[in-house]
C-alpha cells in the first residue's frame, strides 16, 4: 500500500507478464472494475534504461601527465594509426573484444 485515507487507498502493483500486449489488456481490465483508477502503468525494461545502461570507469589508473599521454594524447595516435593499417587490431586494442551481443541485437561497428 502507498497510501490510504478515508477515501480511498492507492497500491503500487508489481506483475510481470511476458509482452507489451498482454500488459495493456491486463491494465484495461483493471480499469473496467468499479472504483478503480489506474494512475500509472510502467514497463521494467523502460526504467532499466533510464539514465543509460553503460557506465565507464577507468581501467588503468591515471596518476601522472605522462601516464595521461599514453591513454590520451598522443598516445592513441598510435592505436589509431595500428588500426587504420590492420582493422583486425581493433579487437585487441579497443573495447570491441568486451562486447556483448544477444542474437536480436543490431550491431555496426563504425571503422
Amino acid at each position: 500500500m502507498v497510501h490510504a485515507d478515508d477515501d480511498r487507498t492507492i497500491r503500487d502493483l508489481t506483475v510481470v507478464i511476458p509482452s507489451a500486449d498482454q500488459v495493456e489488456s491486463l491494465a484495461h481490465a483493471l480499469a473496467q472494475l468499479p472504483g478503480t483508477v489506474i494512475e500509472h502503468v510502467s514497463d521494467r525494461t523502460f526504467f532499466m534504461h533510464l539514465g543509460g545502461k553503460i557506465e565507464t570507469h577507468p581501467r588503468i589508473q591515471v596518476k601522472t601527465r605522462a601516464d595521461l599521454s599514453h591513454i590520451y594524447m598522443p598516445g592513441v595516435a598510435q592505436v589509431v594509426t595500428t588500426i587504420a593499417k590492420d582493422p583486425s587490431e581493433a579487437f585487441q586494442l579497443t573495447m570491441k573484444r568486451n562486447t556483448a551481443l544477444s542474437s536480436q541485437t543490431p550491431v555496426r561497428f563504425w571503422d
